[in-house]
């Protein structure tokens, strides 16, 4: 059995250990138990395994006992993020998770900073999380290395995990996290942009909102080889308009948070539109 912290969230890994039955049986009981022992507060997240079985396994779990889970968890090493449209659709109200990936010792940096990107740190969460997480610790590759000598040093993991986060975190110490609002890239550079927004509340109803993008470019290849290209921006929310150019940031980062968007207006999809 394992904690996540979210409020306060305990989980396990069913995998294939249980059946949807067994470990329906397993909740319903927990949830008693919990509920008598004075810890109502605390849910319970089920399933804890891969996209590829989010439309069948998770499903049966909270068929059987849906009162005793909150939500499920999704990891990413089987499958694809979109399937977990799959639960969603059948449990509009239950939470849904992204709590573990990792990668491997040994494999290219920047394709796998885009991957956690664009499957979970912005795909996730475009696809119904409440969260995006890598394994924060791991027999492949973890969020940071400390090796025995006492040195360490940060893997991808970590800079798509502070990179993203900037549009987040609370900006009032102990006020709300940011959430995610909708938004879309157009014109004929649209592939080259993977973009999502949020807002984050404030303490004091009277302060700004916070309006948040993150964004990568990953035109880095446009003739085959490495070649990073800029792209040329226009950001609009309501007739205030940004421009921005894409390009490197710093070393290989092509990734980037905007933030501070101080808006008047109330939550509204954002537009974002790419040009030449």
């Amino acid at each position: 059995m394992k904690t996540v912290v979210e409020e306060v969230v305990t989980s396990w890994t069913a995998g294939t250990a249980e059946s949807p039955a067994q470990e329906a049986q397993i909740a319903k009981t927990l949830r008693s138990l919990m509920d008598n022992g004075g810890f109502a507060a605390v849910k319970i997240i089920g399933y804890e395994h891969n996209w590829s079985d989010a439309g069948a396994y998770p499903v049966e779990l909270m068929n059987d006992a849906a009162s005793a889970f909150a939500g499920v968890g999704f990891h990413c090493y089987s499958g694809a993020v979109w399937q977990q449209d799959a639960f969603h659709s059948a449990y509009l109200n239950k939470d849904i998770l992204f709590t573990e990936c990792s990668g491997v010792y040994g494999s290219d940096w920047w394709s796998n900073l885009k991957w956690y990107m664009d499957n979970i740190f912005i795909g996730s969460i475009e696809h119904n999380s409440r969260s995006g997480l890598p394994a924060l610790t791991a027999v492949r590759l973890p969020v940071a290395t400390v090796n025995r000598d006492g040195s360490w040093s940060m893997n991808q993991e970590f800079y798509a995990m502070a990179q993203s986060s900037k549009a987040t975190i609370p900006r009032d110490a102990g006020g709300p996290s940011g959430k995610h609002i909708g938004v879309s890239v157009g014109r004929s550079q649209s592939w080259a942009l993977r973009i999502t927004a949020f807002v984050t509340g404030r303490s004091n109803a009277n302060d700004w909102l916070r309006y948040s993008l993150v964004v990568l470019n990953w035109d880095d290849y446009p003739n085959g080889s490495w070649n990073p290209t800029p792209v040329k921006t226009t950001i609009e929310l309501r007739g205030q308009q940004q421009k921005r150019e894409r390009s490197r940031v710093s070393g290989r980062s092509w990734l980037t948070s905007l933030y501070n968007l101080r808006l008047t207006s109330q939550i509204l999809p954002l537009r974002h539109k790419g040009y030449r």
